[in-house]
């Protein structure tokens, strides 16, 4: 397909660019049939239930029994996800699926088909729809370029309103007429099975591999944690929560009511409202997928989310099935503008290997007030009626959409010069002025705008005493799973064995200091805080505060090479004041670094830079242990400002390290629930000796 661009040259339509990639095109077949299976069964569902009960309370009945199932079991969809092939968990999801359509289908063939059957087999299908959106939004970063993902979820949504609200709805119409409501669910079935086809023909893709599994608990924890810190992400579920509360209900229940029993139309008129909406859909999505998303693409988000949902009043004005169909087009059209803003930010600022979790989590939240929605439209739209209860929706809906773009902090990755980068998602930028949550920060930042990064913080006001009583007055579980994992490390270098070592960027924790002390003569912990230097400087010259004799024991009953007391190993510590930036490269033989990092900046680049400087302060074949704070937001300590902080995981860190050291082994461990939240997921450590140096390939004309 082509198109003419403003200066009569002739171009592609974009839209279609990914369909260039073999695996998408084919999960891209497989789910416009399905849709389409699934615009027969919007139908279906809504009048069968109506011709067994005659009344909103049936569909109601039928909502809730969809709604529930999925979202009891869509996080535990988003988890498996992220742990097994995705191509396995769509399969399971579309085998369930069409086995429930085709008992529905045998059912309504015989006559046999009563209310509880229908609500019971919904059940089951609800629940095996749980698994496949998270499966679903997941793997799409892996199948096309990251540059191609506006155009690959516009796409999605052209597909997905075309078939599902176009064609699926008008041959549902057609279908009812025809087969009745068996020949529907029986095509629908069919569907099923072509999907299942074409899922089964995509390449394998594991989700993110990891060195160490954790259990499914700490995924879903991982998940929840990352959302959490991330205030575009928590706040539109919410949001989104509120609003189908309101509208969801109503418009699925009460908008085939207003059809069939106050307009007296057809199931065929019913499809052809349904479809009306989906060709403004469809022109949406071929606009978007052609021009792109706007820089303020949140603004823009809740701008076309705010005008879908006062449109849901229209259904409660509408005296004629034209106008219907016009309300409809309003709806459907502003919403998927809005949805293919929503799929692509996930898709760019997540990071891959949490894409499944949070998608599960996006659709608990959004959908965790559905049932309820469902439950209560019957008895508002029969205390009320239905054209009022449509119009109360409309405008309440709206009204709280678009409030939460107010939300402080909401609009913070708008900010990013570049906020379409695919290399964002290792680290989204925010407001400089303040928190994710809206709290203002240090009063010393000097940087104007974009993310902050090292300089621009005054360090010497760290606040070292609220650090010490939220971090390490007392042994958290975390810090001994890091002092376990550096004591096997430590544990293999004979006593004495280092000449020098450092400690990059020391700060006011001691143990990484205690587990150097047994294989090192010398420990230069380098540090730039001046607050920072006057505690190092303290506990070494007037001795360590009594807390950290636990972390001591921890580490000689790990390490029985260490001195008897923590004085003696304290004792090879010199704390330097200075810029770790200023190291001399090769000068070490063994260095550490522990939360210095992803903590002092949110600038991937200055991340990798300092890292490199890390990496080079030992010689060649010199040894490197570190822990970094897993998909750090900015953060504060006690009450006071914010600080700047960078979201990597353990692929970012891998891909830092790899080129410039040999025996890399890189692993993760769980959030630690007695800390502060944070907002980080947990905790990626490593180990490591430095490459020996290796010349820059060739590079060919």
């Amino acid at each position: 397909m082509r198109t003419v661009d403003e200066t009569g040259r002739i171009r592609r339509v974009q839209l279609l660019a990914p369909l260039a990639h073999r695996d998408f095109r084919i999960l891209w077949l497989g789910m416009s049939t399905s849709l389409l299976g699934d615009g027969v069964l919007l139908v279906a569902l809504a009048w069968q239930a109506y011709t067994l009960t005659g009344s909103p309370s049936g569909m109601s009945a039928v909502g809730v029994a969809l709604a529930v199932p999925q979202l009891a079991l869509v996080l535990l969809g988003g988890v498996a996800s992220d742990r097994l092939d995705r191509r396995a968990v769509m399969v399971a999801s579309d085998l369930v699926r069409g086995a429930c359509l085709t008992v529905l289908a045998a059912l309504a063939v015989s006559g046999e088909l009563r209310l509880w059957q229908l609500i019971a087999v919904a059940a089951v299908y609800g629940g095996a729809s749980g698994f496949f959106p998270p499966a679903f939004e997941a793997i799409v970063p892996s199948l096309v370029p990251a540059d191609q993902l506006v155009e690959a979820n516009a796409l999605d949504q052209f597909v997905r309103t075309a078939t599902l609200q176009i064609g699926g709805t008008a041959v549902g119409g057609l279908l009812i007429a025809v087969a009745g409501t068996g020949g529907a669910f029986a095509f629908d079935a069919l569907t099923f099975a072509v999907s299942i086809g074409c899922v089964l023909r995509i390449r394998p893709l594991p989700p993110p591999a990891s060195e160490r599994k954790p259990s499914m608990w700490a995924d879903f924890r991982a998940g929840v944690g990352y959302v959490r810190s991330q205030t575009w992400l928590w706040g539109t579920l919410v949001s989104a929560a509120l609003a189908y509360l309101l509208f969801f209900g109503p418009t699925e229940v009460l908008l085939p009511y207003v059809v069939k029993q106050l307009l007296h139309g057809s199931a065929t008129e019913l499809g052809v409202v349904l479809a009306c909406g989906g060709a403004t859909a469809v022109l949406t999505a071929l606009l978007i997928g052609q021009t792109g998303l706007p820089r303020r693409f949140i603004t823009f988000m809740y701008g076309t989310w705010t005008i879908a949902t006062l449109a849901v009043a229209g259904y409660g004005l509408a005296t004629d099935t034209w106008q219907l169909a016009l309300a409809c087009a309003v709806v459907n059209g502003f919403e998927t503008a809005g949805i293919i803003a929503w799929g692509t930010a996930k898709q760019r600022l997540v990071p891959a290997r949490l894409l499944g979790r949070v998608s599960g989590v996006d659709w608990f939240v959004s959908i965790s007030l559905v049932p309820l929605s469902y439950a209560l439209t019957a008895p508002v739209a029969e205390a009320i009626g239905a054209r009022r209860t449509l119009v109360g929706a409309g405008a309440i809906g709206s009204a709280l959409t678009l409030a939460f773009l107010f939300l402080p902090g909401m609009r913070a990755v708008e900010r990013d010069p570049n906020p379409h980068n695919p290399h964002a998602p290792g680290c989204p930028q925010a407001d400089p002025t303040t928190t994710a949550g809206g709290t203002p920060v240090n009063p010393t930042l000097n940087h104007p705008r974009g993310p902050l990064r090292n300089d621009d913080v005054d360090w010497d006001l760290w606040p070292v005493q609220d650090y010490l009583a939220e971090n390490y007055r007392e042994l958290h579980a975390c810090d001994a799973q890091v002092i376990r994992h550096h004591s096997a490390f430590y544990r293999r270098l004979a006593p004495g064995s280092v000449s020098r070592s450092l400690e990059f960027g020391a700060g006011p924790n001691l143990y990484p200091l205690m587990l150097a002390a047994g294989a090192s003569r010398r420990i230069n912990a380098v540090e730039s805080s001046a607050a920072g230097v006057d505690y190092l400087t303290r506990q070494l010259i007037g001795g360590p505060d009594p807390s950290w004799q636990t972390f001591y024991t921890l580490c000689r009953e790990l390490q029985p090479a260490l001195p008897t007391t923590l004085v003696e190993a304290l004792s090879r510590v010199h704390s330097l004041h200075g810029d770790i930036r200023d190291v001399p490269e090769g000068t070490y033989d063994l260095a550490s670094m522990n939360f210095v990092a992803e903590s002092v900046t949110e600038d991937i680049e200055e991340f990798t830079t300092l890292c490199r400087t890390f990496i080079r302060a030992v010689r060649p074949g010199g040894l490197l242990v570190a822990a970094f704070m897993e998909n750090m937001p900015r953060y504060r300590i006690g009450s006071g400002p914010a600080w700047p902080g960078c979201p990597i995981d353990a692929d970012a860190v891998r891909s830092v390290f790899q080129p410039h050291t040999d025996q890399l082994h890189v692993t993760r461990i769980d959030t630690d629930p007695t800390l502060p939240d944070y907002g980080d997921t947990g905790m990626v450590l490593l180990h490591a000796t430095r490459a020996a140096h290796r010349p820059e390939p060739c590079r060919s004309a």
